[in-house]
Order: C-alpha cells, then structure tokens, then sequence
C-alpha cells in the first residue's frame, strides 16, 4: 500500500497580516498533488491541523474542498484527524456522507479510535485515528478509569489501550501530539501546562504500530528507523525556521516490510531575513517575491523606515534590531557628552554623532521650543 503523510496545513493562517492563502494553494495543488499522483498512492493520511483556528474563513474552507476534491479525481482515499487548532464539529461535518466518497475523517474521541481497514494484495490494513488528545479528554471518555493526575503519555497509552491491536496485521496510527525527541518550533502551539508537568508523549506508545504518521511539530522529524514521522508543516510559519519542507512517503508490503521517503516539496515563497546596516539595506537589491524580514545592525533610522522597507520588499513581514549587549551598550554612549555645553549644544552633538548629520533647522526650531516649555515648567 502507497502512503502519502502530510501535516499541520494551518490553512488560513497570515504572517504579519499577509494572508498565506495562496502559498498553501501552491504547495496543496502544484507541489503535493503531483506527487501523490506520481507516485500512484493509494492513500494520503492527514495528520491534525488542517485549519489554522476553530472559525476558518469561507476562502480557507473553499480551498481545502478544492484539494480533497482534486485528490478524489485520482481515485486516492483521504484519511484524516482534527488538530488542536481545528474546531471537531467542522472537522466532521457529513463526516458518514464522506466516507461513501473514500474520505474518512475523526475529530473527537469517543470510547475508542476510529479504525479504518483498507486492503490491497497482501491484505489488510488497519488505519487507527487519533484526534489531538489530552488528560482532560481521558477523563470524560473514561469515567470508570482512575485518571486522576494522568500525564499526556498516559492518557494516549489509555486511548490506543482501548483498541485492541492484532499485531499479525499491518497496523498505521494517525496522531497528532508532541513526542519525546523532538523540538518544537517557533510556530509550534504549547499548551498552558502546571508547573512540572509535560504534554510529551513518549515512542513507546506507538510501539504496536508498522507506522505513526504524527502531525503537532512543524519541523521534519524521523524516528524509529523512519517508521515514526513527522513531515512538518506545510509551509514554514515563524522567521527564522527553514524553508525546507516534506512529505512522507511509506509503501507497506508484506507485515514486516516497510519503506519511508522525505519527498521534498517547495515554497512557492521563501522567509527570508536580511541583516546589515540601515544604509546597506536600504541600498540593497528589491525583493518581490519572498518575505522579508529586516534586522538592522545600527541605530540609524528614519520616520518612512516602514514604508521605505515596504517599497523594495513588497513582502515585508517586520523589522528589529539587532540585541546589543550591555558592553556594547556601555561602549555606545554619548561619547561627545561635555557638561559645561549648554542643554540645547548637547542634543545637537548628540544628534550629530548619532546620525553623522546636523539637525536641520526645523527639527533645532522644535527642540528649542521644547526646552523652552520645560523650563517654564520647573520655574512654575
């Protein structure tokens, strides 16, 4: 059987109030799609967060009727599970309609995983879902269970306990949680936890499984020989985090033999950080295709910085400056400071060792007037 694992679409999402809807329409429809058609798989499992919040807009739905869709033309089923950013009520809409079209899809845990069980020519396979779970999800499922402080780790291990495995048969597990051994992303969303505690789950709990397509962490991760995978997100979604991106693909043959692949897949725009001086990069060559971010190395600005940076880079995602430390901080003071100079002389050398320009006669109108105020205001 043919596999194709995707993950963490976020469909939806904006970065600095640009909306990466047609990022995602290209990686979805130009980047994933071949491949699952080039590589004739059976099969594509989604891995949790297919939307980037509970109230996706009608553009983010549109688009993801638009990949199943286009996957279903292929004659691949779809087998998916809700995240912790998707709502379950809209995951599993018509959610018994779908499955006469060969998607099926679990949002919420009942009693027990949803099982999936598709064959090919060496017989079944068993596709377990597992919706993002928690502690206090174990609690209401398991009444009769004392899961009274149950850990991440323990609650899964309680939810898969319930489904009892037939280890003779080929067995996948559809997950959306953080597992031990990887690190999150920037991007990565933690929930609000009490002191000393943890949402890891530990490998082990996937143990009976020939396959564990995870979703939850956004950057590529294998484990297990390459039988415990995470893709990572469909597009980078933090500055700072690589552009590099994948998709998992796993042929199962005969129980015991398995294969795992990280097909690369590529961003139609890269994040990009430019770093230098305000005069380098605002002398520097214009970008309109990827998102820029800008870390500026020096003091020096301007009162159209944004603008400025916005006319090159149409894709401008933010500035910072560089975090100085308190050395250079001490090393960067007024080093023209003479105290015998008038109020007035002072902030001009200032200004003038600053920016290596004099205030012009406007700006020197101003302060003087602000001096002025302030002096009226002492004596008052």
């Amino acid at each position: 059987m043919r596999i194709i694992h995707i993950s963490d679409l976020h469909l939806g999402r904006t970065m600095n109030q640009i909306s990466l809807l047609d990022d995602q329409r290209y990686m979805l429809l130009d980047q994933v799609l071949p491949l699952i058609k080039s590589k004739n798989a059976d099969v594509v499992l989604i891995a949790g967060d297919i939307f980037d919040t509970f109230n996706p807009t009608n553009e983010a739905m549109a688009l993801y009727d638009d990949f199943l869709n286009a996957v279903h033309s292929l004659g691949t089923k779809i087998i998916a599970i809700s995240g912790n950013h998707d709502s379950p009520m809209r995951v599993e809409h018509h959610q018994i309609l779908l499955e006469d079209s060969g998607y099926y899809v679990s949002a919420s845990f009942e009693k027990e995983m949803m099982k999936v069980t598709l064959k090919d020519e060496y017989g079944p396979v068993n596709f377990y879902l597992l919706p993002y779970f928690t502690p206090e999800i174990a609690r209401r499922a398991f009444p009769l269970e004392d899961t009274t402080g149950i850990s991440y780790d323990e609650a899964v291990k309680l939810a898969i306990k319930q489904s009892k495995i037939n280890t003779k048969e080929r067995n996948v597990i559809v997950s959306h949680q953080y597992v031990v051994g990887a690190n999150r992303d920037p991007s990565d969303t933690k929930p609000l936890l009490k002191a000393n505690t943890s949402d890891a789950v530990g490998l082990n709990a996937y143990s009976q499984f020939d396959y564990a397509a995870l979703g939850h962490i956004h950057k590529n991760y294998s484990f297990r020989n390459g039988t415990v995978v995470y893709p990572g997100s469909l597009l980078p979604y933090a500055i700072g985090t690589s552009n590099d991106r994948f998709v998992s693909y796993v042929e199962l043959k005969e129980k015991g033999k398995i294969t795992t692949e990280l097909l690369p897949i590529y961003p139609k725009r890269k994040l990009i950080t430019l770093k230098g001086t305000y005069d380098e990069l605002i002398n520097s060559k214009p970008d309109k295709v990827n998102y820029i971010e800008i870390v500026l190395t020096d003091e020096k600005t301007s009162p159209t910085i944004s603008w400025d940076f916005t006319r090159l880079f149409p894709n401008f995602l933010g500035m910072r400056r560089e975090e100085i430390s308190n050395s250079q901080k001490n090393q960067g003071g007024f080093s023209s400071y003479d105290s015998s100079k008038s109020a007035i002389d002072s902030i001009c050398a200032f200004y003038k060792e600053k920016t290596n320009t004099d205030l012009d006669g406007k700006s020197l109108k101003l302060v003087k007037s602000i001096l002025e105020e302030c002096i009226k205001d002492k004596k008052a």
